[in-house]
């Protein structure tokens, strides 16, 4: 499980990264990664490559988490996930959401966390990750944007 520790500890990793403190955030489906991150990737797209590594090593670190304590959680509630690879009993997000640096870099780190089936769907998903993101990092500044 992350605890606030962990995240305090990336959430510095990151700012670090992160020119100005500008980041940008993204929702991913599992289906949206499988369907168009990955194949972009493979094409080398280094946007939708960095986005995917982030995605594929947090999922290599859950599927080695062992202990029940130590698995990650949804982003806005509960849920844990988790993968016992004897059995294939597996409990994994639907989505993942994924901060990065405005300005990536080559070696940029990237922020990822899974979100459970039940949360996904809430129309008030956005709401809920920025409430639960202030609490774990409260100089949070979101600034809105559109496409132009």
């Amino acid at each position: 499980m992350m605890q606030k520790e962990e995240w305090l500890k990336r959430i510095a990793t990151f700012s670090a990264d992160c020119p100005k403190g500008f980041a940008e955030r993204i929702i991913v489906s599992f289906d949206d990664f499988k369907n168009f991150v990955l194949p972009q990737a493979a094409g080398g797209n280094t946007y939708a490559g960095t986005i995917a590594h982030a995605i594929l090593e947090w999922h290599r670190a859950a599927v080695h988490v062992k202990e029940a304590e130590k698995r990650s959680l949804c982003l806005t509630c509960d849920t844990e996930f988790w993968f016992v690879p004897a059995s294939h009993k597996w409990c994994m997000p639907t989505g993942f959401h994924i901060i990065l640096p405005f300005m990536m870099q080559k070696t940029s780190t990237a922020v990822v966390t899974g979100i459970c089936a039940e949360c996904f769907t809430n129309k008030d998903l956005n709401e809920k990750i920025i409430q639960q993101l202030r609490t774990i990092w409260p100089e949070l500044y979101v600034a809105e944007g559109g496409q132009g």
